[in-house]
């Protein structure tokens, strides 16, 4: 429930975010593979490959959280379902055991995906898609500037 809370809060601004770093990323390779062609330029590039740097580094960390939330969410689950099989429950109490295996159950059947307003969802995979995605715009870049 508090994931469907947060997806719920900054589903609008996930996505304007991403598409914001996306598109700065795209621009700013650009302007560096074209300042290599253009002699004058080559001094100028600095800012823009430390904008580059500190972008990939904030949403691959980003990403890294997303990704390790959903790995502690089947750790978790499968603790819960290994401490209820076990029967370690603190005074053998039936309820707690119920709720624990429900618990455990609807940890393994729903995964914990945080979204942007259900476009993609934030983990590392989307890193493997925006660099993709980032590269075909470049490649259509240059074709159009050549």
């Amino acid at each position: 429930m508090a994931i469907s809370h947060l997806n719920d809060a900054f589903r609008y601004s996930h996505v304007a975010t991403m598409a914001h770093y996306f598109y700065i990323l795209t621009t700013y390779s650009f302007y560096i593979i074209y300042s290599f062609s253009v002699e004058v330029m080559r001094e100028k590039i600095y800012f823009e490959l430390v904008m580059i740097l500190i972008i990939v580094i904030y949403i691959s960390y980003v990403m890294y959280i997303c990704e390790e939330i959903k790995q502690e969410s089947n750790l978790m689950s499968r603790n819960i379902h290994i401490t209820n099989y076990n029967k370690t429950l603190p005074l053998g109490n039936k309820e707690i055991g119920l709720y624990l295996e429900l618990v455990s159950q609807q940890l393994l059947h729903q995964q914990l995906n945080l979204h942007a307003n259900s476009f993609f969802n934030i983990d590392l995979k989307f890193l493997n898609l925006m660099v993709g995605a980032v590269t075909t715009y470049l490649v259509i870049l240059l074709q159009f500037n050549a």
